[in-house]
């Protein structure tokens, strides 16, 4: 998931405010000497044999109020406090039953307390803001897409004397992620979860029409039948809705046509070569020569970029491309019947999966970093990734606990959810370096004229990889 780069002087000032509220003063990091806590046991599971990729995820709109001094003192019983950062409401419900473990544990010692900043985009508006102003939260939610730059600035805690001193074997995650927080090959973060993407589905939308279900046979011939057999443009019906997004869409199809943003040394822009004009063709063809795929505006009060998983939810779209953690929220959907599938390939192609992970890590400002670690370490613990397996929203990324994630899909009549689990196999690192915002701003304008059929592919990745060339050149 890319953070939202559009920062206005409102969002921060109010940022500032909530900061100030929110959080406690920063101190200077003391000595750490974390305890014994015993590394993960090794268990077995798929692990992504490729270096990795990058999760969108669902916003919220609220965050809680500062906790007060007097309700702080009345459930910590004079323990350590130390503030937990993530976004989005719903993710902070599926990490409360870890962080309520880790406080009954270590009762009189070390409490945590959950504070939500908001929206995806929000979130990193007021950390850059905390980070600015050295009043930091202990333990923070990274994104392994902004960690490098983050890195470089100095303002992230190498984590890597603690794991080896408390012996924790990173090898028990998924190498993707795990390579994902490396920086100068230092660790700053530790592994939470793995995000993969599939193809979603209408079955009665599929059924009506009498077409077969997606399988793994399909590739972007087959995608692209269904998808024109299924629109009906008299009821604002497409066969897919989709957006410009590296994640959910158009990273795993450009990967699957043997493309791929930056070259394997990422010295140079290769987005704009032969696979690259094919892979977006294809997806602007599907949008205006096929009128299959939903272009902005397709549904009146249905808004194109952020909210473009709406038109599926609301029976306007038969197929979208998104990723696991829709699979909870999906669930809501009752007005038809639905299921997932491998997301098809180019002709002649091989899979390739986007796969990301979040991170824990710890900022250089943190005023509890002892205390932080040990939260921190007791994530990685098998106990802490199963109760994440069970929350249903995140594929843990400590091998073996993805059994206790898809069984409850299984039991939940989603078998194929075992599609996204398999993905892993298939993952792909998504460039990303320490310039990755300003790559990202300049990439996307173009792709946004390919998307809005305000520019021809060949010019618009041209011009991209004019830009990047030169961002490139001058950060060496």
């Amino acid at each position: 998931m890319h953070a939202n780069k559009i920062l206005t002087w409102l969002l921060v000032i109010s940022a500032v405010v909530f900061v100030l509220a929110g959080c406690g003063g920063a101190a200077t990091a003391p000595t750490l000497a974390p305890g014994s806590t015993s590394a993960p046991v090794a268990t077995n599971a798929p692990v992504a044999t490729n270096a990795p990729a990058a999760t969108n995820a669902p916003v919220a709109t609220n965050a809680p109020a500062a906790t007060t001094a007097a309700t702080t003192a009345a459930t910590t019983g004079g323990a350590v406090e130390i503030t937990f950062a993530t976004w989005d409401k719903d993710f902070a419900a599926t990490t409360q039953p870890i962080v309520d473990k880790f406080n009954d544990t270590n009762s009189g010692k070390i409490h945590v307390t959950v504070n939500v900043l908001g929206a995806y985009s929000d979130y990193w508006t007021k950390m850059k803001v905390l980070f600015a102003g050295g009043n930091t939260p202990d333990v923070i939610w990274m994104g392994g897409d902004l960690m490098s730059g983050f890195a470089k600035q100095g303002v992230l805690m190498d984590l890597t004397p603690l794991i080896q001193q408390d012996k924790i074997d990173t090898s028990q995650f998924a190498e993707a992620i795990v390579n994902m927080y490396k920086y100068q090959g230092k660790q700053y973060g530790l592994p939470i979860n793995v995000d993969t993407e599939a193809l979603y589905y209408n079955k009665n939308m599929f059924d009506a029409a009498k077409l077969p279900y997606p399988d793994a046979t399909w590739d972007w011939n087959k995608f692209r039948e269904a998808a024109v057999t299924l629109s009906d443009q008299s009821k604002r019906i497409y066969g897919v809705a989709i957006r410009n997004d590296e994640q959910t869409v158009w990273g795993n199809l450009l990967w699957s046509n043997g493309g791929d943003v930056l070259s394997a040394d990422q010295s140079k822009c290769v987005i704009n070569d032969a696979k690259g004009q094919q892979t977006f063709q294809f997806i602007q063809d599907l949008i205006y020569k096929d009128k299959a795929g939903t272009p902005p505006g397709a549904v009146p009060g249905v808004e194109f970029s952020s909210n473009f998983r709406t038109y599926f939810a609301s029976g306007h779209a038969a197929m979208k491309l998104d990723g696991v953690w829709r699979l909870k929220p999906d669930s809501d959907i009752k007005d038809f019947a639905w299921d997932i599938a491998p997301i098809p390939v180019a002709p002649g192609g091989k899979p390739a999966y986007y796969v990301f992970g979040l991170g824990n890590s710890i900022p250089t400002k943190a005023a509890h970093p002892k205390e932080a670690w040990e939260f921190v370490k007791y994530w990685a613990s098998k106990d802490a990734e199963t109760a994440l397996a069970k929350s249903g929203f995140f594929i843990p990324a400590l091998k073996g606990t993805s059994d206790d994630w898809l069984k409850g899909w299984q039991d939940k009549g989603k078998p194929n959810a075992k599609v996204f689990v398999d993905a892993i196999n298939n993952g792909r690192l998504y460039p990303y370096p320490t310039y990755y915002n300003e790559m990202t701003d300049k990439l996307y304008a173009h792709l946004d004229n390919i998307y809005l059929n305000k520019g021809t592919v060949k010019d618009e990745l041209d011009a991209a990889c004019k830009e990047i060339d030169a961002l490139i050149a001058a950060n060496k």
